[in-house]
C-alpha cells in the first residue's frame, strides 16, 4: 500500500489512479489519513465495496444473525414444507 500527501495526489492524480489499480493508495492531509484510493476490478467489486460501507446493511445483517442464534428464522427448506 502506498501513502502519499494530498498535494502530490492533486498533482499526479491520473498516474496515482493507474498505480492504484494494482496497489491501494492512502492519501494523507496534514499527516492524517484523508482518503483511500481503491480501483474496483468490475461493477460487482464496486458494489461489494460500497455495500460493505453501508451502516444500514450492517445493521440488518446483525439483526438477522441475532434472530438465527435465537432460532427465530427458519430455513428455506422449512419454509416450503
Amino acid at each position: 500500500m502506498k501513502i502519499i500527501g494530498l498535494t502530490e495526489a492533486k498533482d499526479k492524480l491520473s498516474h496515482i489512479i493507474e498505480e492504484a489499480k494494482n496497489n491501494p493508495t492512502i492519501i494523507t492531509k496534514n499527516s492524517k489519513t484523508a482518503a483511500l484510493l481503491i480501483v474496483p476490478e468490475d461493477d460487482q467489486d464496486l458494489e461489494r465495496l460500497l455495500l460493505s460501507r453501508s451502516q444500514m446493511l450492517q445493521d440488518v445483517l446483525r439483526e438477522r444473525r441475532e434472530e438465527i442464534k435465537r432460532g427465530e428464522i427458519i430455513s428455506l427448506e422449512e419454509a416450503f414444507i
